[in-house]
């Protein structure tokens, strides 16, 4: 009989959850067994397995719990006054949240998209992560449209998509060891030229 998680129902969901980021971070999907979880938890397979039936599912609440985490900073983030505090106060804060502040956070955000080639549940995770990051994005672009901070024509959705890339493509040269100071003032530029008024 499995040794059962003392902690209620969704706290021990979280636990786990947690330990599977540090594992998966760690180690890399492929090596992040459901008997390393629980090890690292201390309880057997059978208690992981009551709450998630497979390692796909639990690597796709993962990502599910990475996305809500995502959501929550962007939907609280205070409103700015002006453009320079735009994109250092709305934008910088999705930025630093999709980066997650950790190298084992953004191994895992590499991992995702590797698993994503050739596993259509973790695909679907993904596809939902990204999503929640441009839905989030736009919805902050649209509200600054609204009162006059972000003046360029081009549409919410577009550019939603734009940072995303613009971020993605900065965590690259994150991954590579490029000085934070350096891929913040990129994003900053990036995110000013991107807001300001064009022809």
């Amino acid at each position: 009989m499995p040794k059962v998680i003392p902690e209620y129902k969704e706290d021990a969901k979280k636990k786990i959850i947690q330990t599977a980021i540090e594992v998966i971070a760690e180690r890399g999907y492929a090596e992040a067994s459901i008997h390393a979880i629980a090890k690292r938890l201390n309880v057997s397979k059978g208690a992981i397995y009551w709450y998630f039936p497979t390692r796909e599912a639990l690597f796709q609440e993962v990502m599910a719990t990475i996305q809500r985490q995502m959501q929550v900073i962007t939907d609280d983030s205070p409103k700015p006054a002006s453009l320079d505090a735009l994109y250092s106060i709305l934008f910088s804060p999705i930025f630093e949240q999709f980066d997650l502040g950790d190298e084992g956070r953004r191994a895992l955000f590499y991992e995702m998209f590797a698993l994503s080639l050739r596993n259509p549940a973790i695909r679907g995770a993904t596809v939902e992560y990204l999503n929640a990051l441009v839905a989030a994005t736009e919805g902050a672009v649209k509200r600054e449209q609204e009162n006059g901070s972000i003046q360029t024509k081009t549409d919410a959705r577009t550019l939603a998509y734009i940072m995303v890339a613009l971020y993605s493509g900065l965590l690259n040269y994150k991954m590579t060891e490029m000085p934070e100071e350096e891929i913040m003032k990129i994003w900053q530029e990036g995110v000013r030229l991107l807001v300001s008024k064009g022809e």
